[in-house]
This record gives structure tokens, sequence and C-alpha cells, in this order.
């Protein structure tokens, strides 16, 4: 048996594959990058000594002295890219060598049966699994990404894939990697870099991070038929639209949308119908009702098709008080394309296109969209929860307050992680733990609906809610803590160890 009973070292390896699999994709992506590089300056080295060899036969010293100089720039700059690439794979190579060393000290540690150091190389990990947590749900870029912000232009301009890209030690994750020297063990770049751009999404709506990194990686997404760049420039066009920028709008569509056609006709029909919707809307607009039309209404579903159509919401208490004119519009607004349009300029979509963005951007990595440290968790948590856990699931739904202020206070002294608001939450879902081995108590019975107690603390109870007057007992019945039923003693079927 394990020193710890813990899984082998080959079990984490698979279980944390994606920390050799992403440098491993960055260094294929660097070496195709230094070889493109490579091309593209021998041709134009090429194309100088050509020139060079051409102004040599005119015997003209001071054009070859020129051409030279203009060679030596060319070939310096070759060089000092080439430095950066170099740089670049060294970094990642790093990372791996750490990784290696990482999980080589766990299979020594394992071997020599060295149970310290095997609980500080766990605690290593457990902060590991937190700082990835932390770098992919830090808010601070909430205010990083703020328009107001002078270095956001700055921060724009970044290339965001690379691993070597100077990035200011904001995120918390980061920040608490390095505090803990953990910085090599995880490629919180790509974190950081899915962050911040659903972040950008989310909170900002701001399509500039995405439209940029759906630039730099436009192979891969085309590879896969990746819907991911139709949708962010199909929401740059309703975005446009909202505004009343119907010439950008227009351009937009132009531009970017048209090349989708044989793909997303339906979409794209939707999306042109959606501009002459909008405007023959706007253009039956009563003038006195143009000044109420206010963008900030528009989290409200009523401010929201006033905003856009100029008529009230379908299924308005008020819709009754109109005037003929808006009810007969209103019955317009009822129809099968209002709702379409709606749909589309509901910013829900904003949280469609993040999830499919983080989707995309996950699977090019290998990386899994569900949190580390939740999955640990789970797998711990599951393998302590019983159906004693979590009481809140069996009140009834109309049940005596008197009755839940009593139990809750009798019986909820439990310090179990599971039935914590902590863990609560991420247990709910989880599948009882199946023991082969019981632990039970000194006079273990069982209730006809399953559940077993201790017979003595059932009678006590019992004659607690009978003083109480909180249930009407007879002589030999007793209470199911958890389904709150009555049951009676002579149903007891006593349970022995095993």
């Amino acid at each position: 048996m394990s020193l710890l009973n813990e899984p082998s070292v080959d079990f984490h390896l698979k279980l944390n594959e994606q920390s050799f699999h992403i440098p491993n994709e960055l260094l294929k992506n660097n070496v195709q990058k230094v070889q493109k590089l490579v091309e593209r300056e021998s041709r134009r080295l090429c194309g100088l000594f050509e020139e060079l060899n051409f102004v040599v036969a005119g015997h003209d010293p001071s054009n070859c002295i020129n051409k030279l100089n203009e060679i030596i720039k060319a070939v310096e700059l070759l060089e000092r890219k080439l430095e950066k690439r170099v740089n670049v794979e060294g970094e990642l190579l790093k990372r791996i060598e750490y990784r290696f060393n990482y999980y080589k000290e766990l299979e020594e540690l394992k071997k020599n049966e060295n149970r310290d150091g095997l609980i500080s190389w766990y605690q290593r990990y457990t902060n590991l699994l937190i700082g990835d947590y932390l770098t992919r749900n830090n808010k601070v870029y909430d205010q990083e990404l703020s328009l107001d912000n002078v270095d956001t232009i700055v921060r724009l301009k970044r290339k965001n894939t690379s691993p070597t890209a100077s990035r200011s030690p904001v995120n918390a994750g980061l920040q608490f990697l390095r505090s803990q020297g953990l910085e090599h063990h995880l490629d919180y770049d790509i974190l950081v870099t899915a962050n911040q751009i659903s972040k950008s999404l989310d909170v900002h709506h701001d399509l500039t991070l995405l439209v940029n990194w759906i630039k730099e990686n436009q192979a891969y997404l085309t590879s896969k038929s990746s819907t991911l760049e139709f949708e962010t420039r199909l929401q740059e066009y309703i975005e446009l639209v909202k505004v009343q920028d119907y010439p950008a709008a227009i351009g937009c569509f132009q531009d970017h949308l048209i090349k989708f056609i044989n793909t997303n006709f339906e979409e794209l029909q939707l999306a042109s119908g959606l501009l002459v919707f909008i405007k023959s809307f706007k253009g039956q607009r009563p003038q006195q009702t143009e000044v109420k039309n206010d963008a900030h209404n528009l989290k409200s579903k009523r401010g929201f098709c006033q905003y856009f159509f100029g008529v009230p919401s379908p299924r308005d208490p008020d819709a009754n008080c109109r005037s003929s004119e808006n009810e007969s519009r209103t019955k317009a607004s009822t129809n099968g394309d209002f709702v379409r349009y709606t749909r589309v300029l509901s910013d829900e979509r904003w949280n469609i296109l993040k999830r499919l963005f983080l989707q995309e951007y996950y699977s090019m990595y290998g990386i899994s969209q569900h949190d580390p440290l939740l999955i640990y968790l789970s797998l711990g948590i599951s393998t302590l929860k019983t159906k004693s856990c979590l009481l809140d699931r069996y009140s009834p739904a109309k049940g005596n307050d008197e009755i839940d202020k009593f139990f809750s206070i009798e019986l909820n002294h439990s310090k179990c992680p599971v039935c914590s608001p902590e863990f609560a939450p991420i247990a709910n879902d989880l599948p009882y733990a199946h023991h082969i081995q019981s632990n039970l108590f000194d006079n273990p019975v069982m209730l006809p609906n399953g559940n077993i107690y201790d017979s003595k603390k059932l009678k006590l109870l019992a004659s607690k809610l009978a003083s109480k007057k909180l249930y009407n007992l007879d002589q030999g019945q007793v209470v199911d803590p958890i389904d709150r039923n009555v049951y009676y003693e002579k149903d007891f079927v006593t349970m022995y160890p095993t």
C-alpha cells in the first residue's frame, strides 16, 4: 500500500498532461515563426545581394557602400529577431525542465517513502492549483481594461500569445505563484490572456482584443471550421447598428461578413434585415417619444424595446393604456421577427461569445475549461459525501418554521466540509461515497427508508420533540431528522459492523 494511499506518478502525469502539452505547442509555434522569419529575410537578402552585384558591375563605389550598409542592417535586424525567438525557446524549455524535475521529485519521494517530503510536495501542488484558479478568475483586469487607463493602448498592441511578453504583475494568481516560486510550473501567460480577453467581452463589451487574437490564430480557426470569427464580426456589426452608425455597419457587413454567405446565410439574412427593421421602427416612432428613448434603459426589457423599436415590450402590463396607434404597433412587435431581432440585440450574446472564445482558446492549448482546483476538490469531497450531508435538501417545501429552527440548532453541529457553505455548492451534484467498510455507532439501527442512526439518539430526539410539542408522537414512535417522517421502533432493523 502506498505511504499516503495516494495515486501513482503516472496518474499525476496523465492528469496534468496539459502542463507539458502547452509548452510543446508553443515550441512548435516558435519553430514555425523562425522558419517563416528565415525564409522571408533570406529572400530579402538575396534581393539585396543581387542589387549589390548590379551596382558593383557599374563601378559605383558610393552606391556599393550604401548597399553594403543596407545589407549589414538587414543582417543585424535578423540576428535580433532570431535572438528573441531563441529566448522564447529557452524560456519554454526551462518550463518543461522545471515540471519534469517536479514529478521526478515525486517519484523519488515515493520510492524513499519520505512522508514529510510527500506532504511538502502536495502542499506545493495545492499552491499551484490555487495559483491556477486565481490566474483564471482574477478580477484586477476589470480596472486594467478601463478605457480611461493610459496603458490600455499599449497593452492592446501586445502580442497576446507571446510567452515572453512583458506584463505588469497585477494578476493575483501570478503574484501568488511568484511568491511561492512556482511561476515556471504554470503557463500563466496563456491563462492571463484568456482572462484578459474574456473580461474585455463580458465586462466592457469590447471586441478589440478578441479581433486581434483571431487575426493571430486565423489558420487554426479555419482548420477547425470555427464560427468564432463570424460570431465576432456579427457582434461588431450589431454594436454598430445599436449606436446607429449605419455606414460603418454596412462597411463591416461588406468587409467581414459577406464572405460567410455560403455557411451562415440565414444569420446574414437576419443581420441585413435588422438594419431595415430598426430603421423602419425608428421612422414610425412618434416625435414626442424620441426624447424618452435613452440607451441607459437598455438593461430593462421595456427600455430595450422602447429604445430600438419605439414600442412597449410584449406582454407589457401597461400596454392596455396605450393609444390605438401604439396598440397596432405592439401587435407587430409580437410577431416572429420581433422576437428574433430582440434575441440578436440582447446583451446575452456577449456571454455566448465569451464562452465560444474560451472553448476555442482552451481547445487550442489542450487546457480543461474546468478549474483544476475545483476538480481536485470535487474528487476529495465525493469521498466524504454521505446521505447525512446537505440536510437542507430534505426540508419540506412548506415546513414549520419552529421545527426547522429546532433541527437547525439541535442537529447541525457538524464540522463536515461537505456541508460547509464553501463546499456545499460543489458537493451538491456529486454522488454519495461508496464505503465498503461501515463506521457505525454503539446501537446502530436502520429505518424503513434506509437511513441508519444510533437508536438511543433517535429516541432522545423523539422525546425532545414531544416535550416541545413540535410533533404528536405516540409511544414507540421516532422521527427521522433527514426526511422528518415518523416511524415505529418496531420497524427498526439492527445493523452489525462489517
